[in-house]
């Protein structure tokens, strides 16, 4: 099972993120998880806390989800939210953002073997 796929092995193809503040620690961590896992649609949610205290909130599910409701259910449970982004089909758009590099990387062996 890849970090893009449930329990089932079903591609979660829209990726949201949001920018949280004040998260300290693992209870916070704990809690925004517990929080977005509750919301009806989330797959699963990761949290990387990143310095002075602000954490990047991935959260992956198989349909499309408002992250501005998602911003207002961390709001609600006490979060500073500042900042949300969504990509739908996040496989596709990964591939095509890699694409560059591979041709890249392609062309360079290539030219050197």
């Amino acid at each position: 099972m890849g970090a893009l796929a449930d329990e089932e092995g079903r591609a979660m193809t829209t990726v949201t993120k949001l920018d949280v503040h004040d998260v300290t620690g693992s209870d916070g961590v704990a809690r925004i998880q517990s929080t977005l896992k509750a919301t009806d649609g989330v797959g699963d949610v990761i949290v990387e806390i990143r310095g002075g205290g602000t954490a990047r909130v991935t959260v992956l599910s198989h349909d499309s989800l408002d992250a501005e409701d998602l911003a207002r259910v961390l709001r609600d449970a006490r979060f500073d939210v500042d900042g949300t982004s969504t990509t739908a089909d996040a496989v596709a758009a990964e591939a095509a953002e890699q694409s560059g590099a591979r041709q890249a990387a392609h062309d360079e062996a290539a030219h050197t073997s």
